[in-house]
C-alpha cells in the first residue's frame, strides 16, 4: 500500500500533464485554424475590393463624350456638352464688347498673330463646333439655330469694333 501511495502522486501528475498538454495542443491547433480562416477571408475580401476598384477605375476611364452616330438624341447631347465648354468664353467676350469695346477692339488686332485674345479663342471654339457638328445643321434644328447664334456673337463683336473704326 505504501508503494501505491508513493507511485500514485507521480502517476497523477503525469496523467494530469498529459491531459493538460492535450488540451493545450488542441487549443493551439484551433487557434491556428482560426487564424488561417481569417487570413483566407481577408484575402477574399481584398480580392473583392480590388475587383470593385478595378471596375470603378474602368468606369472612370470611359470617355465622357459618346462618339456621335446617327442617333439624333445622342448627337444633340454631345453637341450641348461640347457647346458648354466655350460658353464662359463667349459670355466674357460679349461683356467686353458691350462694356469696354474701346479697349477690346485694338487688343484683338494686336493679338492677331498669337491668337491668344478671347476673340480668337471663341472663334476657334465655334470653328471646332462647326467642323464637328456642321453636317447635322439640316437634320437637327437646335444645332442649326445654336450655330447661327454663335455666328451672331462674332458679328456683334465685329459690329462694335467697326463702329469704333477697328476692322478685322
Amino acid at each position: 500500500m505504501d508503494k501505491i501511495n508513493k507511485l500514485s502522486l507521480p502517476v497523477v501528475i503525469l496523467l494530469a500533464s498529459i491531459i493538460l498538454g492535450a488540451f493545450f495542443y488542441a487549443s493551439e491547433v484551433s487557434k491556428q485554424k482560426s487564424i488561417e480562416r481569417q487570413q483566407e477571408m481577408k484575402l477574399q475580401e481584398d480580392g473583392r475590393v480590388e475587383s470593385a476598384k478595378s471596375q470603378e477605375s474602368k468606369a472612370l476611364e470611359k470617355p465622357v463624350y459618346v462618339q456621335p452616330k446617327q442617333n439624333k438624341d445622342l448627337i444633340l447631347v454631345n453637341y450641348k456638352l461640347d457647346a458648354q465648354d466655350g460658353e464662359g468664353l463667349r459670355n466674357d467676350l460679349l461683356l467686353a464688347a458691350y462694356n469696354s469695346p474701346s479697349q477690346m477692339c485694338p487688343s484683338i488686332i494686336a493679338e492677331r498673330t498669337t491668337r491668344q485674345h478671347l476673340y480668337y479663342l471663341v472663334l476657334d471654339n465655334i470653328a471646332k463646333l462647326k467642323s464637328k457638328y456642321g453636317k447635322y445643321r439640316n437634320s437637327i434644328s437646335y444645332i442649326d439655330n445654336n450655330l447661327a447664334g454663335l455666328d451672331g456673337i462674332i458679328q456683334i463683336v465685329k459690329d462694335k469694333c467697326a463702329s469704333l473704326g477697328v476692322l478685322f
